[in-house]
C-alpha cells in the first residue's frame, strides 16, 4: 500500500509553537519528495506561506478563497480573508 495523500491538522502532529520553537523536523520534505499530496489544516500563516502550493482560506466551515500563496497573502480578494489577514498578520 503506498498512500499519495497525507492530510494531518498540523504537519508533524505537535502543536504549531512546538514544530515552530524545538526543531522538530517537518515532514513536507520527505512528503514532497515522495510526490504524495500533502493537506494541512494550521492557524501558522507562515508556516502555509512557506510550503503551500495551494492556499483554502476557510471561515464557518465554508471555503472563502483558494489560490497560490501570493494571491491568498498579498491579494487576498475576499473580505472575510482581508479582514482575518489583518488582524493575524
Amino acid at each position: 500500500f503506498e498512500p499519495t495523500l497525507h492530510a494531518s491538522k498540523r504537519a508533524n502532529g505537535l502543536p504549531d509553537a512546538t514544530f515552530r520553537g524545538f526543531g522538530f523536523p517537518s515532514p513536507t520534505p520527505i512528503v514532497a519528495g515522495e510526490g504524495m499530496t500533502m493537506v494541512v489544516v494550521t492557524h501558522e500563516m507562515g508556516f502555509a506561506r512557506e510550503v503551500a502550493d495551494r492556499v483554502v482560506f476557510m471561515a464557518e466551515g465554508e471555503i472563502v478563497e483558494v489560490g497560490t500563496p501570493t494571491e491568498i497573502f498579498d491579494h487576498p480578494k475576499e473580505e472575510r480573508t482581508k479582514k482575518f489577514l489583518s488582524q493575524i498578520l
